[in-house]
């Protein structure tokens, strides 16, 4: 098809079809990549905050009034369950 005046052309209409469904599949991955970061930030701190427990728990002098090591422990491997179902889901 030819151009007249200001009418496009079908490859002219192709090129932007293809170019407004690539800037969806963009948008849509970035979006995806967004969430990743927001989860794999949670997941950090989830796993941070049971590993400064168990550090607080071991160094306190009186240790006898803090919970059981063992419920930190508990708390550590949840949180690295939790990371680790993520990954695997998002594999």
């Amino acid at each position: 098809m030819t151009t007249i005046g200001s009418i496009q052309t079908t490859d002219d209409l192709k090129n932007r079809e293809s170019l407004i469904a690539e800037l969806q599949f963009m948008r849509l991955s970035v979006a995806r990549l967004s969430e990743e970061i927001v989860r794999l930030r949670s997941a950090d701190e989830t796993l941070l905050l049971a590993a400064k427990a168990v550090v607080a728990r071991w160094d306190t002098p009186l240790w006898k009034n803090e919970p059981h090591t063992g419920e930190y422990i508990y708390a550590l491997r949840r949180a690295i369950e939790k990371l680790s179902a993520a990954e695997v889901k998002n594999t």
